[in-house]
């Protein structure tokens, strides 16, 4: 093997071990709430369209779902980013929702969060159009101290109509 074919199988090895590194390293950052350095720190709050905020009850966590920009905004646009506080954690998750904007943050029984939300989708002729929908968060504490895990579904609590 000449030494130019050799470089190009180091190369690929090489780029193919950072693809992989980096996709790592997304999925431990989309879980945990990680400090963001330099300028870094700021550029992510160019993102931030809207912020919300609720407590369960009067010692429970502190709540608050971020609508990051960067999607179409022509159709949804808004991915929501959901960060729980408690007693001294922190954990932050992508929620993997996408939705045209957030209308109301409540907490429901138990341990439960109810995001409703304005969605757009596209009706039989292909028009884009938009309506109301909730999703249920559940998180969970054990022996009063925050778990590394959610679950998302959509709620059975009627959306509000949408304007």
């Amino acid at each position: 093997m000449n030494s130019c074919n050799r470089f190009r199988l180091h190369l690929v090895q090489f780029i193919t071990g950072a693809v992989f590194l980096l996709m790592a390293t997304n999925q431990a950052l989309a879980l945990r709430c990680t400090a963001l350095s330099g300028d870094d720190r700021y550029s992510v709050l160019n993102t931030v369209q809207a912020m919300h905020q609720a407590k369960i009850q009067n010692q429970g966590p502190l709540i608050t779902v971020f609508e990051i920009g960067g999607g179409d905004p022509a159709m949804n646009g808004s991915f929501l980013y959901l960060r729980i506080e408690h007693n001294d954690q922190v954990f932050v998750w992508e929620t993997g929702l996408n939705v045209r904007s957030m209308q109301q943050l409540s907490t429901g029984p138990g341990n439960t969060i109810v995001i409703r939300a304005k969605e757009d989708f596209l009706d039989g002729n292909n028009m884009i159009q938009s309506r109301g929908v909730a999703y249920k968060i559940s998180f969970y504490l054990k022996n009063d101290i925050l778990e590394d895990a959610i679950s998302i579904e959509k709620s059975t609590v009627p959306p509000r109509s949408v304007k």
